[in-house]
């Protein structure tokens, strides 16, 4: 943990991500965000139906609190997704010219979220991101978009 601390560079009063408690809260803002009908992977479970059946999501809330905190391993279908390989070009037979997509289950996706909602706030509560990355901040314009603002700008103004 101390090396850690180190390379990171925090301050000391930083929340560590393992120290992270998933909250209901946080479970319930991710579980609106999660599409009903996206690919549910192997489990064939949708986001529609962890969404519908309200008694099972206090449940799921704990268990994956548990996996992301390492207190008990994910179950092996929790990491196994179903890949499809889709063409690029129409009727191709030549593999390099697919791309390979994977759908995992619902579980994993939901897992993702947690995670990123919980990560997101602590580098927002810590400061830990430099004014100058404001590509990676919420409700921020990346840099392609301030590049095609500065774009329209510049032929307006060229147009007066």
């Amino acid at each position: 943990e101390e090396a850690m601390q180190q390379t990171l560079d925090f301050p000391l009063d930083v929340t560590m991500p393992h120290d992270i408690e998933i909250t209901e809260e946080s479970f319930g803002e991710a579980l609106r965000t999660l599409p009903d009908w996206k690919s549910p992977g192997r489990t064939q479970v949708y986001g529609f139906w962890i969404k519908k059946i309200e008694p099972l999501q206090k449940l799921l809330c704990h268990e994956l609190s548990r996996i992301i905190k390492g207190e008990q391993e994910a179950p092996a279908w929790y990491y196994t997704g179903t890949t499809i390989m889709v063409p690029k070009k129409e009727g191709t037979e030549n593999a390099a010219e697919h791309r390979p997509i994977t759908c995992m289950p619902v579980m994993y996706k939901l897992a993702s979220k947690v995670v990123m909602l919980e990560l997101t706030a602590l580098i927002e509560a810590n400061h830990v991101l430099s004014s100058n990355q404001l590509g990676t901040v919420r409700r921020t314009q990346g840099a392609k978009e301030q590049a095609l603002i500065n774009k329209a700008i510049n032929i307006e103004k060229k147009t007066k």
